[in-house]
């Protein structure tokens, strides 16, 4: 059975016309396409955004991007983030890695830390890894540093 221009077939075998401001999604009308989808209104559907997008103007131009992938500016395409990278803002940032991995200061995912830096746990969701601050420090925590560089020394006399 074929129904006429601006009707579809439902799962019932029935042709089913939208009003003006609805669109056909899974075998019905909605006002609003739901998460995903975009609103084709030349042909009155909902139509599923490419892979990874969460909006989209067209089928195949990106708005927004579902965590794990990162808006692609010049194709409007989403494209999924590095291997341990669980959410990134472009091909070389990582914002958020994948247990067990950590965030770098230089936006990569790293098992461990280096020894110029320490696990800051202090931001939700993200475990990253931090710049020792101190000048001259080899190694440190969160509550400083531990060992000083070659040629310094720890000053404990400080006020």
């Amino acid at each position: 059975m074929t129904c006429p221009d601006g009707s579809f077939l439902n799962s019932m075998n029935q042709c089913v016309t939208c009003r003006n401001d609805e669109y056909f999604f899974d075998n019905t009308c909605v006002s609003t396409c739901p998460y995903s989808y975009q609103q084709n209104q030349a042909k009155g559907i909902c139509e599923k955004c490419p892979t990874g997008c969460t909006s989209c103007s067209t089928s195949a131009k990106c708005e927004t991007c579902s965590r794990g992938y990162y808006l692609d500016t010049t194709t409007y395409t989403c494209k999924a983030c590095a291997k341990n990278c669980a959410a990134c803002s472009s091909a070389t940032t990582c914002d958020a890695c994948k247990d067990p991995y950590l965030l770098s200061a230089l936006k990569t995912c790293v098992k461990s830390c280096s020894a110029d830096e320490y696990i800051d746990s202090s931001l939700i969701e993200v475990v990253k890894c931090s710049k020792c601050q101190e000048q001259n420090c080899k190694t440190c925590s969160q509550n400083g540093c531990l060992t000083c560089s070659p040629g310094f020394y720890m000053d404990f006399n400080l006020q």
